[in-house]
């Protein structure tokens, strides 16, 4: 077989020695033509200039007959597109982040517990750990004072 399925191996050809025929040429150009079929026209790294350009696919099984590896490579762009476009928008763990409710009826943030919680739903810490606000398990709000009491 060749490529995709295997590497081809070829014996190599010593001048005046060896009767070079048709098929030590043929397979050559079988092989080529595959690896440029999986490659796709204008080859895997040559890009249009619109990177994540396109429509987003999780229904091609087969890029062999669908553009090759540079229409795979464009299809993961964009799929990547909006996580990136996304840099911003999203809540980091880092902070800096704002949430915006959409409208007046709509809740900001909702953390959903497991079904039978066994630590705090909700922690917030200061920079040694120490807990300032916590809900516990049970759904209690419990806040730190200043003076060092529970409220």
């Amino acid at each position: 077989m060749g490529y995709p399925n295997d590497i081809k191996s070829f014996t190599f050809k010593v001048n005046n020695v060896d009767k070079v025929v048709a098929d030590d040429v043929n397979v050559l150009y079988t092989e080529v033509t595959e690896i440029e079929r999986h490659l796709g026209e204008g080859g895997a790294a040559y890009g249009s200039g619109s990177w994540g350009s396109g429509t987003f696919s999780t229904s091609v099984t087969n890029w062999y007959d669908n553009g090759g590896l540079k229409a795979r490579l464009q299809n993961i762009e964009a799929g990547v597109l909006p996580a990136y476009n996304a840099i911003g928008t999203i809540v980091s763990n880092l902070g800096g982040s704002t949430i915006n409710t959409s409208g007046a009826g709509v809740v900001g943030l909702t953390i959903k517990a497991a079904s039978t919680p066994t630590v705090n739903i909700f922690n917030v810490t200061d920079s040694s750990n120490n807990s300032l606000i916590r809900v516990t398990k049970e759904g209690r709000f419990v806040a730190t004072l200043i003076d060092g009491g529970t409220a």
